[in-house]
C-alpha cells in the first residue's frame, strides 16, 4: 500500500479527468439506453452545490484527508453510486458488481473506463456523508425544486406509519423506579451546573433497581409467605424512594443558599426538580402517599396493582401477573392487613 503526503497533489477530486474522444463517443451511444429517471437525475446532479457538499464531507473524514493517504473516489462518482444504490435498493456488494458489469451504470456514475470503487470503499463513503451533509443536500434539492416550479414550499407534510408494538404497562414499582432515576439524574445535572455541592449527590438507582427485581421475583411465591415477601420488598423500595426525596429537598435548599452567580445556570433545573419532587409519592403535594403505614403499604382497596415490569402484546394484559391490594388471609375471607 502506497501512501503519499504531498501538498501539491489533490487526493480528493470532484470528478474524473476529461474523458478521451473514444470514451465520449461511446458515452453518446450508451446514453440512448438510459432509463427516464436517470436522465432527470443526471440533469439535477449537474448542480455544483450538490457535488461540492460531498467533496467537503470527504475532506472532513480525518484531519489530513486532503493531503495524506491514497487518492479518494471523486465526489461526483461517490454521490451518483450512492444514489443508484438507494434507487435500486441494493446492497453495497450488489452496487459494486452491477456497476462493474454494466456500461449504462458506468456511464450514469461518470466512471467510464476508470476503476469502480469496491463495497468497503462505498461503505466508508456513506459514513463520510453524515447527517449534516444529507441535510445540506436535501435543502439544496428543495431549493432547486422551488426554482423550477415543481413545488412551492409553503407547507410541509409528514407521512407516518403505525407500527405494532408491545405495551409497557405502568406499575407501582416501575413508576417508583422511573421517578428515582429521573430525580437522581436531575440532581446530578444541578450539581454539575453549580460547580459542586457540599454533600455529593448519592446515586441510589442501583439499589432501587435491585429492589424492583426482588419484588418481581417475590411475585412467583404464592400464599401468605409470598405476600409477606412482597410487602417486605415493597417497603424497602418505598424507603429508598423516600430517601431520594430527602436528597432532593437537601439539594434544593443548598442551591438556594448559593451565590446568585453560581445558581443562575441551574434555575430552570431546580424549578423542574421541585415540581417533580412535590408531585412524587410522599412529596410535599401529597405527603404520605405511597409510603408505608405501619405494617402495611398504602393504596386504594380493591384495585389491582401491577408490580412487575414487562412488555406484553396488546390485548394480553390480563395474562400478566397481578397483586391485588385487598387480599384475604389464609383460611379467611376477611382482609387481615392493609391493602398492598
Amino acid at each position: 500500500m502506497e501512501w503519499v503526503c504531498r501538498h501539491d497533489v489533490r487526493l480528493i477530486r470532484i470528478r474524473h479527468q476529461q474523458p478521451s474522444l473514444w470514451e465520449g463517443l461511446f458515452a453518446e451511444e450508451v446514453a440512448e439506453l438510459w432509463e427516464p429517471w436517470m436522465r432527470v437525475v443526471d440533469e439535477l446532479l449537474e448542480d455544483d452545490a450538490l457535488v461540492d457538499a460531498v467533496y467537503e464531507a470527504q475532506g472532513e473524514r480525518h484531519e489530513q484527508s486532503r493531503t495524506l493517504g491514497r487518492p479518494q473516489t471523486p465526489a461526483e462518482v461517490a454521490l451518483r453510486m450512492l444514489i443508484l444504490k438507494h434507487v435500486r435498493n441494493w446492497s453495497y456488494e450488489i452496487v459494486e458488481r452491477e456497476v462493474r458489469a454494466n456500461v449504462v451504470y458506468r456511464s450514469f456514475c461518470r466512471i467510464g473506463t476508470e476503476k469502480v470503487p469496491d463495497a468497503k470503499t462505498l461503505v466508508r463513503l456513506g459514513q463520510a456523508i453524515g447527517p449534516d451533509t444529507l441535510r445540506e443536500l436535501h435543502d439544496r434539492i428543495v431549493e432547486l425544486a422551488r426554482q423550477r416550479g415543481v413545488i412551492r414550499g409553503r407547507k410541509m407534510r409528514v407521512d407516518t406509519t403505525v407500527v405494532e408494538s408491545n405495551i409497557h404497562y405502568p406499575t407501582d414499582s416501575g413508576l417508583l423506579d422511573d421517578g428515582a432515576r429521573v430525580l437522581t439524574r436531575m440532581m446530578k445535572k444541578i450539581e454539575g451546573k453549580v460547580g459542586g455541592l457540599k454533600r455529593k449527590v448519592r446515586d441510589r438507582k442501583r439499589s432501587v433497581q435491585k429492589r424492583v427485581i426482588a419484588l418481581a421475583h417475590a411475585l412467583r411465591h404464592k400464599g401468605e409467605e409470598g405476600e409477606l415477601r412482597r410487602q417486605r420488598e415493597y417497603r424497602q423500595l418505598l424507603h429508598l424512594t423516600h430517601r431520594i426525596l430527602g436528597d432532593t429537598g437537601r439539594v434544593l435548599q443548598e442551591v438556594a443558599g448559593l451565590p446568585r452567580r453560581r445558581r443562575r445556570g441551574a434555575r430552570e433545573l431546580c424549578e423542574r426538580l421541585e415540581t417533580m419532587a412535590t408531585s412524587a409519592p410522599g412529596g410535599a403535594a401529597n405527603p404520605g402517599a405511597g409510603l408505608p403505614r405501619g405494617n402495611s403499604v398504602a393504596g386504594q382497596a380493591g384495585q389491582p396493582v401491577r408490580t412487575t415490569h414487562g412488555n406484553y402484546p396488546q390485548g394480553e394484559g390480563g395474562k400478566a401477573e397481578r397483586v391485588w391490594q385487598a387480599g384475604a388471609g389464609a383460611g379467611s375471607r376477611e382482609p387481615d392487613r392493609h391493602p398492598l
